[in-house]
């Protein structure tokens, strides 16, 4: 290992005030030269694992843990290390990726094979595996690269770069990315990419009539909001006697510890107003599931839409929030909390909301099916970024929802309601050479027929 990558995984564990536990036969000098205040060498030994789990679980540096690591006490040993901000040091491939390739690995990237070195028979082994198991992307690290995953970010440190592999799928040709020192990549981005290229082509290469067959769903382009808009969400939900769910996971940590929407919904009356709230599939549990079993009513509040998707897409929770349209309640919500209603999402990707259809991120909870929805729509000029979408999917009906502006589905019309306009792409171009029609409050939209009511 170079000793400039030393320091830097010293460095960003703990400075120079660092425990280093080694466990394995390596030098201890080079630790100690790199900063670490203590260096701690400790073979395996699997008589001892307990005592093994413990020194990993001090540690604020864990240098090549070995093949006991799969063991459930050291691997929970070693989550507990990372979760404290310590850094875990990996030199052997087998233990980081993939669970089906290796089975005693810590599952660091459980979507990944990981491939180092420069050896050219193990590169077109990693092409082999990428193609060959659906989901998982390959991740080549090459020699004098460390690749650092912290949070969701991939990164590297040292000279030269690593590479990402996405796998040739049925619409989409392979994909090779560049991990630089500069440029990080995010893993989440990537490992659902590598998913959604299991998965049947998407969005259909052909028309779906959006409606809505039971209850009502809201989406509102975010800004301030009229009070005609929250009356017609708490009149859906049951008036007074509603039980509104509130989920505002689409805002980064830490959430607010006062949350406008509930104090909204109170001022009006709602008594029963629940906030859940989920980061991660694993978070979803029976109060959360309970919850939503009674809920007349949910709002999905602003923030990032892709954070819905990691929560939700495909959960229990998912299937409970399409249960309250079953039962004639309403599905609402402003800004991503509207992109999200729509079945394709636009502005998903983790890394930044200018980038409009992300690989991975293009599926949202599908309460709008065949639609794609974008909000702020006037205030920040995005009506080119639209006419991008509409050109790559020209079977997808797309809004364009103006602040303070919602439309508001119920069979297969679309009512507009609010202060602003609502752009639609529907294909048809106007007289004066735009490539959407502007809609505005009052205006009915038929949604099989794809035209304004007369």
């Amino acid at each position: 290992m170079p000793a400039d990558v030393r320091k830097s995984v010293v460095r960003m564990a703990a400075g120079n005030k660092g425990r280093m536990l080694v466990l394995d036969a390596s030098a201890l000098a080079p630790w100690k030269k790199a900063g670490a205040k203590e260096v701690v060498r400790l073979r395996w030994d699997p008589n001892r694992r307990s005592e093994v789990a413990e020194a990993v679980a001090r540690a604020d540096v864990v240098w090549r843990p070995g093949p006991t690591m799969g063991l459930p006490k050291v691997r929970q040993a070693v989550k507990a290390c990372v979760d404290r901000g310590g850094a875990v040091v990996l030199g052997r491939s087998k233990y980081l990726g993939a669970s089906r390739a290796a089975p005693s690995s810590l599952r660091v990237l459980p979507n990944a094979h990981i491939f180092l070195g420069d050896d050219a028979p193990d590169l077109s082994n990693m092409d082999r595996w990428v193609r060959r198991e659906a989901g998982c992307l390959g991740i080549h690290v090459p020699t004098g690269v460390a690749l650092v995953v912290s949070g969701r970010r991939l990164r590297v440190i040292g000279g030269g770069r690593a590479t990402v592999t996405l796998a040739k799928s049925h619409d989409r040709e392979k994909r090779t990315l560049v991990v630089r020192r500069r440029s990080p990549l995010d893993y989440g981005a990537l490992a659902r990419a590598a998913l959604a290229r299991s998965w049947d082509p998407y969005p259909p290469k052909k028309r779906v009539v959006t409606s809505v067959e039971k209850g009502t769903v809201i989406a509102v382009g975010g800004g301030s909001m009229p009070r005609s808009i929250m009356r017609r969400f708490v009149t859906a939900a049951g008036g007074s006697k509603a039980f509104i769910v509130n989920i505002p996971t689409a805002t980064g940590d830490p959430l607010p510890q006062r949350d406008y929407m509930t104090r909204a919904l109170r001022a009006m009356g709602v008594r029963n107003v629940k906030t859940l709230h989920a980061r991660a599939p694993e978070d979803i549990d029976d109060a959360f599931l309970a919850a939503c079993r009674k809920a007349t009513g949910v709002w999905f509040g602003g923030g990032r839409q892709w954070r819905l998707v990691d929560a939700y897409y495909g959960t229990k929770a998912h299937e409970c929030f399409r249960q309250v349209l079953d039962r004639g309640g309403v599905i609402a919500g402003s800004s991503a909390g509207a992109t999200i209603s729509g079945s394709y999402l636009v502005r998903g990707h983790p890394l930044g909301n200018t980038i409009m259809m992300a690989e991975g991120y293009e599926r949202g909870l599908g309460f709008l099916p065949g639609m794609a929805i974008d909000q702020h729509f006037s205030q920040r000029n995005r009506f080119k970024d639209m006419t991008a979408v509409h050109r790559r999917h020209p079977h997808l009906l797309g809004i364009g929802l103006d602040e303070g502006t919602a439309i508001i589905v119920t069979g297969t019309k679309m009512e507009i309601l609010g202060l602003g306009a609502v752009a639609v792409y529907d294909g048809t171009r106007t007289p004066d050479g735009e490539d959407h029609r502007r809609l505005t409050e009052g205006d009915v939209y038929d949604l099989i027929a794809r035209k304004p009511v007369e």
